[in-house]
């Protein structure tokens, strides 16, 4: 407890304004000269103060009023040192109000309703300091007490992002709470701006560097995905595996699933009319089986429901896309996804934007016969489709010599060194003796073999003796 010892000593020291002496053995009465001003009153008017309260008290008064001496005694400089860096943290919770008095967006409101609030602090490890407070000094949870090494520049820049946020104090007048009111008390402009805080607001507070403290039953809690992720594996049989997540307070969600459930419960994403009227901006709610809610904006799903809809048509965790459709899964994609499997991507890109384009090739060394201009187009077509690792159709009408060209090409191979195994030519019944005539005629040095009948079995041995294998449907 505070009290003032004059010298010399008095009997009796009066709280007075300033301070009063009064000696009864020598009869005398007179002020007491002191610096500290009014907040000496304040120091005296204090309660008796706890071990923990003492330290918390002795850092105030030593930034109001430094000549006054401190409640720790010789022992102030003595306390432990914290240093670490500054963590604004804002914790967000709702109170239930009795009553509401009009203020900012709010209308005045005498039923019970409840009031979303934001408590802002500063914390050093574990001490925790209110925005604006001067001391130096706080107890820790454990009891301890410390003097932390607060950092004045990072507290300003965060406060700033905080104003700019849109929070301001809630004045004591404004709500009536049905129970405690917490100290250091914020709000937004109304309800609406709440409603909107996930998804607009804290992103930019995050930026900040603010740690945003939500309890899970917070009314106004949605999720929003802090980065946007795209896995893609190429496997044997020319098909990519996509697999698509966001990032949700550093866990990975799978967002095939959650699109699949969108797609199917909101039928304009089917349309693409519909989906070009949404809004960029529209915030498209998905709830998880945990009851959490997480808001995708349009502007990332407009792009994957307008074409690749159709690959959403299960839950299942990954797409499964021809490679062929590389440029439809890149236009999907756009820009601001990370990963694996881009640079693949952006290769299958190229690969394809050079398929429009044919290099002249000529007929192997060795052909039978003169291919005419549009039969060297066919076999430029099939050494391309090759030589990209593309898959593609020969078309023409009968007659216009289509085995010729598949001829050359399988005997330009073979002179290339890129026969490593035999082709296989699956067609019907009545063409497999034309094909063995024509091979024998066209492409002599080309070792053909006959797969058909009862006893083609008998003949599996000889397959890797042969450059072309026939068989029929």
């Amino acid at each position: 407890k505070a009290g003032i010892v004059a010298e010399p000593a008095a009997s009796l020291v009066a709280r007075t304004e300033p301070p009063a002496y009064f000696d009864v053995e020598r009869r005398q009465a007179g002020r007491i000269s002191i610096d500290g001003g009014a907040a000496i009153a304040e120091v005296l008017a204090l309660p008796p103060l706890s071990p923990i309260e003492v330290p918390v008290v002795a850092s105030a008064l030593a930034a109001v009023a430094p000549a006054l001496p401190s409640p720790q005694g010789p022992s102030a400089a003595a306390l432990p040192g914290l240093e670490a860096p500054c963590q604004p943290v804002l914790s967000l919770q709702t109170l239930h109000c009795w009553s509401r008095r009009k203020h900012r967006g709010y209308d005045v409101d005498y039923a019970s309703e409840d009031y979303d609030i934001a408590v802002p602090a500063f914390c050093y490890g574990e001490a925790r300091f209110e925005p604006g407070t001067p001391h130096d000094v706080v107890p820790l949870p454990d009891g301890r007490v410390v003097r932390v090494k607060r950092d004045p520049e990072a507290e300003t820049k965060a406060w700033r992002a905080f104003l700019a946020a849109g929070f301001l104090p809630v004045k004591p007048a404004w709500i009536v709470p049905a129970g405690p009111r917490p100290d250091g008390v914020h709000g937004l402009e109304s309800e609406a701006h709440w409603a909107h805080f996930f998804a607009l607001t804290a992103p930019a507070l995050r930026e900040a560097g603010w740690r945003i403290d939500c309890p899970a039953g917070f009314r106004h809690r949605v999720l929003v995905p802090t980065e946007w992720q795209v896995d893609i594996e190429e496997d044997d049989s020319g098909w990519l595996d996509v697999s698509l997540g966001i990032e949700v307070e550093g866990r990975r969600l799978d967002l095939a699933p959650l699109l699949h459930s969108v797609f199917r419960q909101d039928k304009r994403w089917l349309d693409k009319k519909k989906i070009d009227a949404i809004a960029d901006g529209a915030q498209i709610s998905v709830e998880l089986d945990d009851g959490e809610r997480i808001a995708l904006p349009a502007a990332r799903l407009k792009p994957l429901a307008r074409t690749l809809v159709d690959l959403f048509d299960s839950p299942s965790a990954s797409l499964k896309v021809s490679r062929f459709d590389a440029p439809r899964l890149a236009e999907a994609l756009g820009d601001g996804w990370r990963g694996n499997g881009l640079d693949g991507l952006a290769a299958w890109l190229e690969r394809i934007k050079g398929a429009a384009s044919l290099k002249p090739v000529a007929a192997p060394a060795g052909f039978g016969i003169t291919l005419r201009p549009y039969q060297l187009e066919g076999l430029a077509w099939l050494q391309h489709l090759r030589e990209h690792g593309l898959g593609g159709i020969l078309a023409d009408d009968m007659g216009l010599g289509k085995t010729a060209q598949t001829l050359a090409h399988l005997l330009t191979e073979k002179r290339g060194r890129r026969l490593g195994k035999p082709a296989l030519v699956v067609l019907p019944t009545s063409l497999v003796f034309n094909w063995q005539r024509e091979a024998e005629r066209f492409a002599p040095d080309l070792k053909v073999l006959s797969l058909r009948g009862a006893g083609r079995a008998e003949a599996f041995a000889k397959i890797p003796a042969h450059d072309v294998c026939l068989t029929t449907y």
